[in-house]
């Protein structure tokens, strides 16, 4: 189950992977979860029951609906109790990443502070490729296009050098070693970003 919850109106979504929770405002945050495990119902949770006991912050929707909220449903309170079905919920407009022979094609969903870009590109998406660990890609964001390496983490290449890898996020982080990624390639949310695998 899935847990949307945001400041003014919780939501609650069952997708389609039963086991997983995940508490989260109602702004879009699970558009990657819904594409790849389906909604099965999306709820706004409006049942005082399945929320923590007293008064209610309006800026701490964490502590006083979204745990409790979870915590219930994980213990088997009836998740269709935590109130109305809602077709209405938010979802962001991001074309699903795929792979296209030796290109894996998706866009920039995230940029850290530090430029760091991540990609929709999940780590089945890097495996269903083959990309091993030292492999040269060529990699496209937007209209910049430079040769790089698959690694572990920053550290593998010297400063300056651009890398990708699988982030915390199981998704393809575009980098740029003490450097930022964003900045070099002028990347915005929803940059397009195609990963080629080089000979």
């Amino acid at each position: 189950m899935r847990w949307l919850a945001p400041p003014r109106w919780p939501r609650a979504l069952r997708s389609g992977r039963p086991t997983a929770s995940s508490p989260s405002p109602d702004n879009g945050l699970l558009t990657l979860v819904m594409q790849e495990f389906g909604v099965a119902s999306v709820r706004h949770v409006t049942n005082p029951a399945y929320w923590r006991p007293g008064p209610i912050s309006y800026s701490f929707h964490g502590r006083d609906i979204f745990t409790p909220t979870a915590a219930r449903i994980a213990s088997g309170w009836p998740a269709a109790e935590v109130g109305p079905e809602i077709t209405d919920y938010i979802t962001l407009d991001i074309t699903p990443a795929r792979r296209e022979g030796s290109t894996l094609r998706g866009e920039v969903v995230l940029i850290d502070f530090y430029g760091n870009l991540q990609a929709n590109i999940d780590a089945g998406l890097v495996r269903e490729l083959g990309l091993s660990y030292g492999d040269r890609v060529r990699v496209t964001v937007g209209d910049k296009t430079v040769e790089s390496v698959f690694v572990n983490t920053y550290g593998d290449v010297p400063e300056g050098d651009h890398l990708i890898f699988l982030a915390s996020t199981d998704l393809l982080e575009v980098s740029i070693n003490m450097g930022s990624a964003q900045e070099f390639f002028q990347a915005d949310l929803g940059s397009p970003v195609v990963i080629e695998r080089l000979p």
